[in-house]
């Protein structure tokens, strides 16, 4: 997020086709009472692709487990339908826990099989996925694209719901490109087309998109009236990734009242005082960060600790600001080296590859061969010589950030004068 705030927005997923009527916990053990009597066939692959995708939300640690189960029973009975499901259902359990490179790594397998078999809906899925990826790493170009090549085919298949989730998905975008009013359009339609499709899932990922981009607008009124009804929603179907996110988004929108220059708000919800603002916010940030912690949501938790580390110091808490603030360069650095670290990886195969080839062609021109191999060898080789250097910098820049904290929290003097001024104030670094 540009944003120093938490302001992560839900994302709309594509729902499995035989999802039923029964949601999370009591879904996940029906299903399990069936895995037992199951035999080693498609249906099987279903059911762990169902229980795969049921987790996502839950345990997504789980859900991977399952949907690995399923792949490697796909694959054994050649059920190619069964191997793009799998793959597609593991990608969105990596993308809850915000693993972004193995989440793309699964859906463009799942997108490669489901183009050979003709399957136009799995695309259309796989496309919205991909996007919200792309979403989730500032790269609006090709999420929009992605979301694009996603509702151009649920048009073509007239696919109502298909259609509202692109349309909430594609304000997300719009919303991040700070064109507030155009992502609204399109959330408002989204809301409404999901209101005559009575679905509800969906409803909870509208109302808290609207919530969270009229508090971008600074509108805290009525982000607060659509997190609240996204909320109780969430809370019904026992939704974790739903219900942390809007925690996160209420407790920011209540650090963002208590410092906002036009008391209107302030006053209205807690008449005019900011310790009560802080202290509410405080509360939710509290609850947002204990299922981020539970489901690994790395992102969020990022960005929790960040506004929390914020509230702490304007109540005066300067030792758990500086705890809070240290958790969230923390997860700042999981989050950026989880990242690096699967880039490395793809690197390293790429240059692995590449000297096979010349392996290969050093049988046939032993010259050519050599001078390849040298080449590809400098190439590669560079960026890991080149990375740990930067992981170094950054490292050092993050420890002067701690002790620019440390030497402002311990000195007894500053405190002081914080205390009267009754707020804190950071330096620029």
């Amino acid at each position: 997020m540009k944003q120093f705030f938490f302001l992560f927005t839900f994302s709309f997923l594509i729902n499995y086709s035989s999802f039923a009527q029964k949601q999370g916990r009591e879904r996940i053990d029906s299903l399990s009472l069936k895995l037992r009597e199951a035999k080693n066939d498609s249906n099987k692959v279903k059911l762990l692709i169902d229980l795969c995708f049921t987790n996502y939300s839950i345990n997504p640690d789980e859900g991977i487990k399952y949907g690995k189960e399923a792949l490697e029973l796909a694959e054994s009975i050649k059920w190619k339908k069964g191997i793009a499901n799998a793959n597609s259902k593991i990608g969105i359990n990596y993308w809850a826990k915000s693993d972004y490179p193995d989440a793309l790594k699964y859906y463009f397998i799942a997108l490669k099989i489901n183009e050979e078999l003709g399957d136009k809906a799995e695309m259309a899925k796989n496309y919205n996925n991909i996007g919200l990826v792309y979403r989730n790493q500032s790269d609006s170009a090709n999420a929009l694209e992605n979301f694009n090549k996603s509702l151009k085919i649920y048009d073509e298949l007239k696919n109502k719901v298909g259609i509202a989730g692109i349309l909430g998905n594609i304000g997300l975008v719009y919303s991040d490109k700070s064109d507030f009013d155009k992502a609204l359009d399109y959330h408002f339609k989204a809301l409404k087309m999901n209101e005559e499709l009575n679905d509800k899932r969906s409803l909870a990922l509208n109302l808290g998109n609207i919530g969270t981009a009229f508090s971008k607008k600074n509108d805290y009124s009525k982000a607060l009236e659509y997190d609240f009804e996204a909320l109780k929603i969430q809370e019904e179907f026992g939704n974790k990734n739903g219900i942390e996110t809007n925690f996160g988004n209420i407790g920011n929108a209540y650090l963002k009242i208590s410092s906002d220059s036009n008391k209107q708000a302030l006053n209205k919800f807690f008449a005019g005082d900011k310790i009560k603002a802080l202290q509410e916010s405080k509360k939710y940030l509290d609850s947002a960060i204990t299922i981020q912690k539970d489901i690994g949501a790395l992102m969020d938790l990022k960005n929790s600790y960040k506004d929390y580390s914020e509230v702490q110091a304007s109540l005066g808490d300067y030792k758990g600001a500086l705890e809070s603030y240290k958790n969230f360069t923390n997860n700042k650095d999981s989050v950026f080296n989880n990242e690096k670290a699967k880039s490395i990886t793809q690197m390293q195969l790429k240059f692995d590859q590449e000297k096979n080839r010349c392996n290969c062609r050093y049988r046939i021109k032993k010259t050519t061969a050599a001078k390849i191999c040298i080449h590809s060898w400098v190439d590669y080789s560079s960026l890991f010589f080149i990375f740990p250097f930067q992981t170094k910098e950054k490292n050092y820049e993050r420890k002067r950030k701690e002790r620019f904290f440390i030497a402002q929290y311990s000195s007894h003097r500053y405190c002081r004068r914080i205390k009267r001024n009754r707020s804190f104030k950071s330096k620029k670094l």
